[in-house]
């Protein structure tokens, strides 16, 4: 009789330990569920946000990088003839290009080959022994103006 009894005792713990288990597979499987379609909403939140943030940061790289431009503009007007600041502008405004040349390429294709029509131009006779000071001037103005249309752009977006 005790036989009896410790086996039925040994069917009836088994058959909780098994429900109970089951049942918190479930809430686990539920709560599972419920975590990964958090996740894959504040994924498209994330993501969205990112783009913004990227787009403010481009925004004000650009707005940096015209700045550069600007500045061989600037030594043009107050000393056409010193070769070496128009060379070290020159070596400046190719160096920053290049920190934001792969975002503007990935995200503007089209406003990235305009700007690069003069740019790489421009980069090139600054960077000449004895650079045309008038050709220097007219691919800064035309580089500055790629510039502000590929601002507007990003700043539209």
């Amino acid at each position: 009789m005790k036989r009896l009894q410790w086996l039925s005792f040994i069917l009836v713990l088994g058959l909780f330990l098994g429900a109970c288990g089951s049942e918190e597979n479930q809430q686990d499987n539920n709560e599972s569920e419920q975590s990964q379609n958090e996740n894959e909403s504040g994924q498209k939140d994330d993501q969205e946000s990112e783009d913004r943030d990227t787009d403010e940061d481009l925004s004000s790289e650009i707005e940096n990088f015209r700045g550069t431009v600007e500045s061989m503009e600037t030594t043009l007007d107050q000393s056409s003839e010193d070769v070496e600041t128009i060379n070290e502008n020159g070596k400046t405004i190719e160096e920053e290009w290049d920190m934001i040349e792969k975002k503007v390429e990935k995200k503007y294709p089209e406003q990235y080959e305009k700007v690069e029509e003069s740019l790489y131009p421009l980069i090139n006779e600054a960077q000449k022994e004895q650079p045309d000071v008038e050709k220097v001037d007219e691919l800064t103005q035309t580089t500055i103006n790629s510039l502000r249309d590929l601002q507007n752009m990003v700043d539209k977006q």
